[in-house]
C-alpha cells in the first residue's frame, strides 16, 4: 500500500512540475518577446506604438492561456 501511495505521489510531484516549467517556458517567452519588441522600437525598426501593442497582445495571449 506504502508503494502504491508513493507511486501517486510521485506522479503528482511529475505533473506539478511539468505545469511548472510550462508556466516558467510561457514567462521566458513573454519576456524575451516584449524586450525584442522594445528593442527593435529602439533603434527604430518598429514604431513605439506597435511594439507596446504587440507587448500588451502577448501578455493578454498569456493570461488568457492561464485562465484556460
Amino acid at each position: 500500500e506504502a508503494v502504491a501511495e508513493l507511486g501517486e505521489l510521485d506522479a503528482d510531484v511529475t505533473h506539478d512540475m511539468r505545469q511548472v516549467q510550462h508556466q516558467q517556458a510561457e514567462t521566458l517567452i513573454r519576456v524575451t518577446s516584449t524586450e525584442a519588441l522594445e528593442e527593435l522600437a529602439e533603434i527604430g525598426l518598429l514604431p513605439e506604438t506597435m511594439a507596446h501593442e504587440a507587448a500588451e497582445t502577448i501578455a493578454t495571449e498569456v493570461n488568457n492561456d492561464r485562465g484556460r
